[in-house]
C-alpha cells in the first residue's frame, strides 16, 4: 500500500512538471525564427557592373581569358572573367586575393592578420576580424578567422543583396 502512495506522488510531481513547463512555455512571445532581425548593412560599395549570367551583346566585349586547360580531362575548357563586375561577390573576390596574396607572398599563414589588416578589404570588415583573431593565434585559427568573418552566411563580410536580412 505504501508504494502505491509513493509511485501516485511521484506522478502526481511529474504531472505537475509538466503542467509548469506547458505554461512557460507558451507565453506570447513570437518564435526566435519569426523575430525581427536588424538589417546589416553591407560593408561593400554599390554596384555598378553587376553580373550578367545572359551576356549577349555589349557584355561580350568586356570578356578576358585567364586560362585554356587542354588535359585529358577537360580538353579545351577556358575559363573566362569579367573584370569590370563590381558586385559585392566581385568585391569580396578582390578582397580575399588581396589576403591570400599577401600570406602567400610571406609564405607564413601566421601572418593572416597582418595581411587581412594590410588588404584592400573594407574597414568593416579588418576591424571585425582584428576584434576577434590576432598574430598569437595558430596559423589554422587565423584562417578560420577568413571563413568566420567572410565567408559563412551571417557572416559580417558576406555579401548580401541589398535590403537582404540576415
Amino acid at each position: 500500500m505504501n508504494n502505491n502512495k509513493r509511485f501516485m506522488a511521484i506522478g502526481v510531481i511529474a504531472l505537475l512538471f509538466i503542467v509548469i513547463g506547458f505554461i512557460f512555455s507558451s507565453n506570447d512571445e513570437p518564435p526566435v525564427e519569426n523575430a525581427k532581425i536588424p538589417e546589416i548593412p553591407s560593408p561593400w560599395q554599390p554596384t555598378t557592373v553587376p553580373y550578367d549570367s545572359e551576356c549577349v551583346g555589349e557584355c561580350l566585349e568586356n570578356i578576358e581569358e585567364i586560362a585554356d586547360i587542354e588535359n585529358a580531362h577537360l580538353r579545351g575548357v577556358k575559363i573566362t572573367v569579367r573584370p569590370d563586375i563590381n558586385d559585392a561577390i566581385a568585391q569580396l573576390g578582390d578582397c580575399l586575393d588581396t589576403i591570400m596574396d599577401c600570406v602567400d607572398e610571406k609564405d607564413d599563414a601566421t601572418q593572416t592578420t597582418v595581411c587581412v589588416a594590410q588588404s584592400q578589404c573594407p574597414a568593416t570588415c579588418k576591424d571585425a576580424y582584428a576584434k576577434q583573431f590576432n598574430a598569437g593565434m595558430t596559423a589554422r585559427q587565423q584562417l578560420d578567422g577568413i571563413e568566420t568573418i567572410f565567408l559563412v552566411d551571417a557572416a559580417v563580410c558576406a555579401p548580401r543583396e541589398a535590403g537582404a536580412v540576415e
